[in-house]
């Protein structure tokens, strides 16, 4: 079996399948806490967000952007707490924070979060993963260095 990928797509034993076939990958990037925050822990208060992770990635005319998070371990600082994390491209929140699903709890959970973008002008976008609080103090990597990932694929519309 003869396999090869190239600037035209993957060849597979002489069949093509080009890049901009309808549900190919096209790449993928992965990222842990922001660089720009170090192996530090990330505290956010009530009402406030903060850049955890982002990743710039240059993209394709009409490709999607799959993004996961996994926050590993986050600290409540009580039961109404309430950590949100949502998904920002280019600045813009794109989806829905994590909706009060930690509500009642308190001690340390971890956010796992999935979402598919719509598609995408061609070009440079940085995509965040943005971490917050509705009530009280949250802790994101609250074990420092010990902390989650944000990955994004590309994938063909």
């Amino acid at each position: 079996m003869a396999v090869s990928l190239g600037p035209s797509g993957l060849v597979l034993d002489n069949i093509s399948i080009p890049n901009d076939t309808s549900n190919t990958l096209l790449q993928a990037k992965t990222a842990g806490y922001s660089s720009a925050l170090g192996t530090q822990a990330v505290s956010v208060s009530a009402g406030a967000y903060a850049d955890l992770m982002s990743i710039t990635m240059t993209v394709q005319a009409n490709s999607r952007v799959m993004m996961w998070f996994d926050s590993h371990q986050t600290e409540e600082s009580g039961t109404t707490t309430n950590p949100v994390v949502e998904f920002h491209i280019d600045g813009t929140a794109v989806s829905t924070n994590s909706n009060h699903y930690f509500y009642g709890l308190d001690g340390r959970i971890v956010i796992s979060k999935i979402f598919m973008s719509d598609a995408l002008s061609a070009g440079s976008h940085v995509f965040k993963a943005v971490g917050g609080s509705y009530s009280g103090a949250t802790t994101y990597n609250f074990q420092n260095s010990n902390g989650g990932v944000f990955m994004i694929q590309e994938i063909a519309e």
